[in-house]
């Protein structure tokens, strides 16, 4: 079987195969099922395909949750920000700049700065008071933060995984050395 620019040998249990083209040798003889390999990565394992980069890609994919899960904590910091200064500053009324889109400004006056709409997700909005936005946003930055924390662990999880198969393989090249050492 041929992929890419690499040649692929079938092996079954017990067998020690070689790659003629690259000289990897692989002994597989804890698997019971047939594999294809190729220098030394397990690349078809009763249809399931475990590559070398499937750790990269679910890698990714936590990283970039954990991305959204920073930028939605900014943006409650940032409302967080924008009520307290509302509350420093004890204005009735509010003159401020609104974006409509495509970076297009309008004038705005807010005429009653004691209550405010929080996105609570999902398209629903709460008109909270001030005091109750910030204890909303604290609570909910709080859970933001576990969550994010969690993604981290999880990554983390992953680079070790990573890691370890890497020092497997690194393990079955020796054994299979001296297995031909000593059996061929």
């Amino acid at each position: 079987m041929t992929v890419g620019n690499s040649y692929w040998k079938r092996t079954t249990l017990g067998n020690v195969t070689d790659n003629q083209e690259s000289g990897a040798i692989r002994l597989s003889c804890v698997v019971p099922y047939e594999i294809w390999v190729c220098n030394l990565d397990i690349i078809l394992l009763n249809g399931v395909q475990l590559t070398p980069t499937q750790d990269n890609r679910d890698l990714q994919k936590v990283l970039d949750h954990r991305d959204k899960v920073y930028e939605q904590l900014s943006v409650y910091l940032q409302l967080r920000n924008v009520i307290e200064r509302l509350q420093e500053t004890n204005h009735s009324e509010l003159h401020m700049q609104v974006d409509l889109g495509c970076n297009f400004f309008v004038d705005t006056v807010v005429p009653d700065t004691l209550h405010i709409y929080v996105a609570l997700g999902y398209s629903f909005f709460l008109e909270l008071t001030l005091a109750e936005a910030l204890k909303f946003i604290d609570r909910k930055s709080s859970l933001l933060t576990e969550l994010s924390d969690s993604l981290t662990k999880d990554s983390l999880n992953i680079k070790a995984h990573a890691f370890i198969k890497s020092n497997q393989s690194k393990e079955k090249s020796k054994a299979t050395k001296l297995f031909q050492t000593y059996h061929l």
